[in-house]
């Protein structure tokens, strides 16, 4: 059995730095990103408070990657529909097999 324990010592600066403004609440080791030594929400929320228009900047190029993303997947779709669909049904339209074949390279 171990004779020492640093537990007590963990929870008395815990408590001195919630104290003293520091946001701490039980649990929040497990939101604790190991891989960037960070908890990420916090780096959110500074972001957001210390540089809006870097965040504003942020938000607008995310929201406009989920975009991208989301017409790639569409067009995705389109393509694999269109190719099974015109194994059964002569469509007799060139333009929709070359917006296909331009999706396809998408």
């Amino acid at each position: 059995m171990s004779v020492h324990t640093e537990i007590n010592f963990e929870n008395a600066i815990c408590e001195h730095l919630a104290n003293h403004g520091w946001l701490y609440a039980d649990g929040d080791a497990s939101r604790y990103d190991r891989a960037r030594a960070l908890f990420p929400d916090d780096v959110l929320t500074w972001l957001q408070e210390s540089q809006p228009d870097a965040w504003e900047a942020a938000t607008a190029a995310k929201d406009q990657m989920d975009a991208l993303i989301l017409f790639r997947a569409d067009m995705g779709t389109f393509h694999r529909l269109y190719a099974f669909l015109s194994q059964i049904f002569d469509y007799g339209n060139t333009d929709i097999e070359k917006r296909s074949i331009f999706f396809k390279r998408l």
